[in-house]
């Protein structure tokens, strides 16, 4: 009587350490989902943000610097620029070259559909200037 006892009972310990182990591939598994479902939405969002339209504004230049050097030709000089878009955000140029501080100068720009974040795209040169 006391071995069959014994058996029933291994039987049951081994039964519980399957569902237990089962429980546990299953919970993993279901991790493993959520967070590649988390990763691609959070993808899926930042492309659908940054589809946003592209606009052309004015833009103020708010600094200008500019240095020489020599280089390996004669020695020539170089403007970089700092604008303010919108006033909310801030570009940096470099070859800025023509730009004064307070001057205002259409730039394109790419506004996220969802954060209404900008995204500085380039400064639009007025045809017939290159």
């Amino acid at each position: 009587m006391g071995k069959k006892k014994n058996s029933e009972s291994k039987r049951l310990q081994h039964q519980a350490r399957e569902r237990k182990a089962r429980h546990s591939r299953a919970r993993k598994r279901l991790r493993q989902v959520l967070i590649l479902s988390g990763v691609v939405l959070v993808i899926a969002l930042l492309v659908f943000d940054q589809s946003g339209p592209v606009e052309i504004v004015d833009a103020e230049v708010i600094s200008t610097e500019r240095w020489s050097h020599l280089g390996q030709v004669p020695p020539h000089s170089h403007t970089r620029a700092t604008l303010s878009v919108l006033g909310q955000a801030e570009v940096k140029l470099d070859r800025a070259d023509g730009l004064v501080t307070g001057q205002n100068v259409p730039v394109k720009i790419k506004r996220g559909r969802l954060t209404g974040w900008i995204s500085y795209q380039e400064l639009v040169t007025p045809l017939g200037q290159q």
